[in-house]
């Protein structure tokens, strides 16, 4: 499971909830930092990030009119999720506060800056090996930017994403070395939920996240 997918899946459950994407807030094509020739669209100097958290602080203060999204999101399979597990947690969701607004932060880039962190209320870091994001990566066609499109040139995941990757990603993944305590040492530590996609299915992912928020929901 994405992250795009996941608060796809969310955004459909959850009443009254929008998407804000980090892509969004890419700069202009022409401001992308150039390494070797090429555009590194997976830094953090290729984002607005001041603009981004202004955002974020103003969507804890008066809410999101209406989800901020660019064209480069997946298409929900509604196989993978059966109809009436939705239903069921639309149900249990009917008790919660109808005056709640569910903003659902998707970004590639969440956690490198502490200032982000420490705007959200509930935090999720989805994991996928490194096959899995390239085969992604693979089907996806030119990405939509703000001065047209950009389309990824030859070895661009293993020279610029998966550095990134594991670069910016350093605070997160420090906490998942041993795997038998990864999820508690991350929660512990960051206060970030591990969704680890490479060992259960979508709807256990979903429902993790739902259950979570559920909880959430009941201490406001």
């Amino acid at each position: 499971m994405t992250k795009s997918t996941l608060t796809g899946w969310l955004n459909k459950i959850l009443p009254n909830s929008k998407i804000l994407h980090q892509d969004q807030f890419f700069k202009k094509d022409s401001e992308i930092p150039i390494v070797n020739g090429i555009a590194n669209w997976d830094c953090p100097e290729a984002l607005d990030n001041e603009n981004f958290l202004m955002t974020l602080k103003n969507c804890k203060k008066v809410g999101l009119k209406e989800s901020v999204l660019n064209g480069n999101r997946p298409k929900l399979n509604s196989s993978e999720v059966d109809d009436m597990f939705i239903n069921q947690l639309k149900k249990e969701l009917l008790g919660s506060d109808s005056d709640l607004e569910f903003i659902l932060i998707d970004g590639f880039l969440l956690y490198h800056d502490e200032r982000f962190l420490k705007e959200f209320d509930i935090s999720f870091f989805c994991l996928a090996n490194k096959e899995v994001l390239i085969q992604r990566r693979q089907k996806r066609d030119a990405y939509i930017t703000l001065e047209g499109f950009w389309e990824e040139p030859p070895k661009y995941f293993e020279e610029f994403v998966w550095p990134c990757y594991l670069k910016y990603n350093q605070k997160i993944l420090k906490h998942l070395e041993n795997k038998n305590a990864a999820a508690k040492d991350l929660e512990d530590n960051l206060k970030v939920k591990l969704l680890d996609s490479t060992e259960t299915s979508i709807q256990n992912i979903l429902e993790f996240a739902i259950r979570d928020i559920i909880h959430k929901v009941k201490q406001v």
